[in-house]
């Protein structure tokens, strides 16, 4: 007898008041759960699901060009009877989707998805009935959302008030300023502008806090030469007049404050938001964190991944978790995405390699074809580094840096270095890439380069990396693949025999049964 697949939807929904339901659905008669089962004692599923749901998840579209999507994809779900009506008006805040045997345990039960939901759709035609459409997203759809910062009320009313005026930056948001940000040493980037909160006190502000520390200060471009006075908060910084040639910091609240009237533009130097570290990972944890992602939703992929120094400073402007996350990403050739369970996770795009978990034959594959996407190979990668905040050009640069090496250096935006292939150039429609980093130095946007270069021109037998589409059964082995996994493409029907990584993945595509792998190697 051949078992009974059921797909499970759970929905928590919540209403414009609050009040908070969960959504049990299927699409097969499934029994009740006993009223034993440790995990759903007595739990009913509804039998409306009129197709499955499905979900596109992407590790990375080209991993040369390191960019992602959010997942997504649909459910549908009969709604004839007008009982689901009353959640019009309701949002959907997560979805978990399970695939099982019907009359198994639910501990047997495997979830493929956590996920978030769109409003649902009512569709009613003369040829179906009536159906509400959910669409289906992965967790990267909250990265969507502005970076949450303080905003700027401009209610300044007095020395020690440090909310700007209604004529200056009312409205804006505060800045955030994220690891090494400095142009000294072996380090290049920084530069930060200063955000002036109190001008009558000469108080600025360079980033939410607390902060590492500020360890320069630039007029026009060239370093002023104050002296800094030992930090302080609250209200000892409050009353604090520095003396002249000297500033005093409240790393606390991200603060700065001098006694110097200046001639030029402000830069700053410093260390930014302390305990989000100094490495890509670092920053990206705390970011996530800020968003609302709870502890256990983050993988110990964050602590054992090596990934390279980087400064990102975020000004006045409202800015995506998904824009600053994805430039650190870039940073070290890196994915971060929700696994299949939930769990935030990352690692670095390479080569495949190591444990593969499962082979491919032709006795597996239901259909195997060339990705659609350009996989002409890339013969030139030129990675940015170094971001100055504040570039200066012209009459905005002091008169006694004309001419030398610091002027070049305010007056451009980022650094680059460039390394190509002469060997891939000869493919036809051979391309190029710009990768925007957050790195500071040099080294690591060479060693990038290099990298990226790597993965993206040839392979070492001198032929381009490939990327293919691949249909197999929609197996409990299948569904326990997931991005980033490593399997074996054997098929001798098309002389293909190769490791390959899961690059992308679509349950229950093209069909139901069926699952869609896009693989690389």
């Amino acid at each position: 007898m051949i078992a009974e697949i059921a797909q499970l939807l759970e929905m928590d929904v919540v209403s414009p008041s609050g009040e908070t339901r969960t959504l049990s659905l299927c699409d097969t008669t499934v029994p009740r759960f006993a009223e034993t089962d440790p995990d759903r004692p007595g739990q009913e599923y509804d039998q409306r699901l009129i197709t499955a749901p499905t979900i596109t998840r992407e590790m990375t579209l080209d991993p040369a060009r390191l960019d992602d999507e959010v997942g997504y994809g649909a459910a549908a779900v009969d709604d004839a009877d007008g009982a689901l009506s009353w959640l019009r008006g309701w949002r959907i805040t997560e979805v978990r989707c399970y695939r099982g045997i019907v009359g198994q345990p639910w501990a047997l039960y495997r979830r493929w998805l956590i996920g978030r939901g769109g409003i649902p759709r009512r569709s009613v035609s003369a040829d179906d009935p009536a159906r509400l459409v959910v669409n289906l997203y992965d967790a990267r759809l909250d990265l969507e959302d502005d970076i949450e910062r303080p905003a700027y009320g401009g209610t300044n009313s007095g020395p020690a008030s440090y909310d700007g005026t209604a004529d200056d930056i009312k409205g804006r948001w505060h800045p955030l300023a994220l690891g090494v940000l400095q142009c000294q040493g072996s380090a290049s980037g920084g530069h930060v502008p200063a955000t002036w909160v109190n001008t009558a006190s000469r108080v600025a502000q360079l980033s939410i806090g607390p902060i590492g520390g500020v360890s320069q200060i630039y007029q026009a471009g060239g370093p002023v030469g104050l002296i800094a006075d030992p930090d302080v908060t609250g209200a000892v910084f409050d009353g604090a007049t520095p003396a002249a040639s000297h500033y005093r910091t409240d790393n606390a609240r991200g603060l700065v404050k001098f006694n110097t009237s200046f001639g030029g533009q402000i830069g700053v130097d410093l260390i930014g938001v302390a305990d989000a570290g100094i490495t890509a990972a670092s920053a990206i944890r705390w970011l996530l964190r800020r968003r609302g992602v709870q502890a256990d939703r983050i993988g110990v992929s964050f602590d054992t991944v090596t990934t390279p120094t980087v400064g990102l400073w975020i000004g006045t402007d409202a800015t995506p978790y998904r824009d600053a996350i994805a430039l650190l990403r870039r940073s070290g050739a890196l994915w971060c995405h929700p696994d299949r369970l939930g769990v935030w996770q990352i690692g670095k795009i390479v080569p495949p390699a190591g444990t593969q978990l499962t082979t491919w034959t032709d006795n597996d594959l239901v259909d195997l074809a060339d990705d659609d996407d350009d996989q002409a190979p890339v013969w030139s990668v030129t990675v940015e580094w170094g971001r100055n905040y504040l570039p200066l050009r012209g009459s905005e640069v002091a008169g006694a840096l004309r001419g030398t090496a610091r002027e070049t250096w305010v007056g451009q935006e980022v650094r680059t270095v460039t390394r190509t292939s002469s060997a891939a150039k000869l493919w036809p429609g051979a391309r190029t890439v710009t990768i925007p980093t957050a790195l500071v130095t040099e080294a690591d946007a060479t060693a990038l380069a290099d990298h990226l270069l790597s993965v993206g021109s040839l392979r070492p037998d001198g032929t381009p990396w490939q990327r293919w589409r691949l249909v197999v059964e929609e197996t409990a082995t299948a569904l326990d693949l997931d991005l980033g996994h490593v399997g074996r493409l054997a098929s001798a029907e098309q002389g293909i025999d190769r490791l390959v990584t899961i690059l992308g993945v679509r349950p229950g595509d093209p069909e139901p049964g069926l699952i869609t792998y896009r693989v690389w190697g």
